[in-house]
């Protein structure tokens, strides 16, 4: 496989009624044993960004095992910036999702934080949130998004837990 989606804690600030992870048996999730031969690894939750020292400690150990891997966060939580900030050291991209209009006003704060870092930048933008184009150069945006039922897992993608 090329592709490793790494569950680093179950726990999440929100309760998404169709969460992808309520759909798992996320214990019974493989423990990943090595980082080795994979070209990509995103590092996901619950909502990885509740411990920014989790998320570090976990990208670090990635980049000594495999120095070539893209190492990717997928996170909704933006509301502390210098946090985000302090993981983008360790990381190649950032992919945030955006689930309700409250998370605008916090993601347009951050997309003006991170002009100029020379990094893999993504948007996913929940149907219903109303996003106007803003200068957010560099971000690569996604629209529309929508809850799918036992949504499956991308094929080339392996899904283990620490």
């Amino acid at each position: 496989m090329d592709k490793l989606r790494l569950l680093l804690f179950e726990n999440c600030n929100r309760s998404c009624p169709k969460c992808v992870n309520k759909q798992h048996d996320l214990s019974a999730l493989p423990e990943v044993e090595s980082y080795e031969g994979y070209k990509e690894i995103m590092l996901t939750g619950g909502e990885p960004m509740l411990s920014p020292t989790v998320v570090k400690s976990v990208a670090k150990c990635i980049r000594e095992q495999n120095p070539e891997a893209f190492i990717a966060l997928y996170t909704a939580k933006i509301d502390k910036i210098a946090d985000v900030l302090s993981v983008l050291e360790c990381i190649d991209g950032l992919t945030v999702t955006l689930h309700t209009q409250a998370d605008v006003d916090p993601f347009l704060a951050l997309a003006e934080a991170v002009r100029g870092y020379k990094k893999s930048f993504r948007v996913n933008i929940f149907k219903g949130v109303v996003f106007h184009k803003a200068d957010i150069g560099g971000w690569t945006v996604k629209t529309g998004i929508e809850w799918i039922d036992d949504c499956p897992l991308p094929a080339g993608e392996e899904f283990k837990r620490l």
